[in-house]
């Protein structure tokens, strides 16, 4: 399993009630995430779309005025599309979608959490090393990846001023960022079940792997 490409887009300082950029999937993709940090309280999404198809909600974490969430989308459609998300109280966010080549889409996730506080770093842990996907929202400060960043982009202004970050790890236990200071934060993470890794046991069973 590898991820086959990155896109991301910040609605900078103000609340927006939607958010859309362009995203390309290729040939081999068969997965899609999009996953979500904003900064102005809580303005919940209310979906998102990835070529007019929507994406379904694996998970959304709060703390105090910050909070993350991760959407995903099996078979999304090939070629140059449109990332849109909506909130329609208004929100102010940054977000990124990958897309992903050879996922288990018949158990496509392993293990997810959150951590939540304040404090100079943040920590999630699963029980297993597999490939892990996690997104951070952080009070702005100077974040230190403990795994492969994929973006880091501000957004909000005074008080709300925000980081939000994506990463990944091709096959950790765990997901880890620091802080220069002591902040307020939350983050998600998620493990992803890699294709290879099911296709004896379907095999066994008679079934397809797709």
């Amino acid at each position: 399993m590898k991820i086959e490409a990155i896109s991301s887009k910040s609605g900078e300082r103000f609340p927006v009630t939607s958010l859309s950029w362009e995203h390309v999937v290729g040939d081999h993709a068969n997965f899609l995430i999009v996953m979500i940090s904003t900064s102005s309280g809580p303005s919940p999404i209310d979906y998102v779309t990835f070529a007019g198809s929507l994406l379904t909600k694996l998970r959304e974490d709060l703390y105090s005025n910050w909070s993350t969430s991760i959407w995903y989308l099996m078979h999304p459609r090939k070629g140059t599309h449109m990332v849109y998300i909506r909130s329609s109280a208004g929100a102010t966010l940054c977000a990124g979608c990958i897309s992903l080549e050879g996922v288990a889409l018949q158990d496509p996730f392993k293990e997810q959490g959150f951590k939540s506080g304040i404090g100079s770093s943040v920590q999630i842990d699963f029980t297993s090393d597999v490939f892990c996907l996690g997104v951070l929202s952080v009070l702005n400060t100077t974040v230190t990846d403990g795994q492969t960043q994929l973006w880091m982009l501000s957004m909000g202004y005074a008080a709300y001023a925000s980081k939000g970050v994506g990463s990944y790890n091709p096959r950790s236990n765990k997901l880890l960022w620091s802080f220069a200071s002591s902040k307020e934060y939350v983050a998600s993470g998620v493990q992803i079940n890699p294709r290879e890794a099911l296709m004896g046991k379907m095999k066994e069973k008679g079934l397809m792997v797709r």
